[in-house]
C-alpha cells in the first residue's frame, strides 16, 4: 500500500470519526435545549403556583382576622 493511499485512508477514518462525534454532539445539544426549555416552563408554573398559594394564605389570614374581630364585637368567645 502506498503512503498516499495510507494517508488517505487514515484521513477518511478521522473524518468519519469526526462526523459521528459531531452528530452525537448535535443530538446532545438538541436534547439539552429541550430539557432546558421544559425546566424553564416548569419553573414558571412553579412560580405561578407559589404566588397563588401566597395570595390564598394572605386572604385566609385576613378572613380569619375579620371573623375573630366580628366574634369579639359580638361577644362570642368560641375560637375556631
Amino acid at each position: 500500500m502506498s503512503d498516499v493511499h495510507c494517508h488517505e485512508t487514515q484521513l477518511n477514518d478521522i473524518e468519519s470519526e469526526w462526523r459521528r462525534r459531531r452528530e452525537s454532539a448535535l443530538i446532545a445539544e438538541r436534547d439539552y435545549r429541550i430539557v432546558a426549555q421544559r425546566l424553564r416552563a416548569e419553573a414558571n408554573l412553579f412560580e405561578i403556583a407559589k404566588e397563588r398559594l401566597e395570595i390564598a394564605e394572605i386572604l385566609q389570614a385576613r378572613s380569619l382576622a375579620k371573623l375573630e374581630s366580628y366574634r369579639k364585637q359580638c361577644g362570642i368567645i368560641n375560637p375556631l
